[in-house]
């Protein structure tokens, strides 16, 4: 039963570990990523702005709104990634 039991640990911790390697952080840092969003919605809302065809409206308006999304997401991140190392760097004084 132990050797069972050791056995299971041991793939149980051969999967984590190989877990860790395939879930890796993004090659881009978020302040990056915003910085394509900016334009993403420069884009949008330029494209909004040369659209008549109805179909074409709701095209440029969910492209807004999707680029709107994707802005306050890493504006949220940021905000909590610059609260964390300022918590971080509070606690280490």
């Amino acid at each position: 039963m132990n050797i069972r039991l050791s056995t299971l640990c041991k793939r149980i911790s051969r999967y984590l570990s190989l877990q860790e390697e395939i879930v890796s952080p993004s090659p881009f840092s978020n302040e990056k990523l915003l910085f394509g969003v900016q334009e993403e919605l420069f884009q949008a809302y330029n494209l909004f702005s040369r659209v008549h065809d109805t179909e074409m409206v709701d095209s440029a308006v969910f492209y807004m709104n999707a680029a709107e999304k994707r802005y306050s997401y890493l504006i949220k991140q940021i905000k909590s990634q610059q609260h964390n190392s300022l918590s971080c760097s509070n606690n280490m004084e």
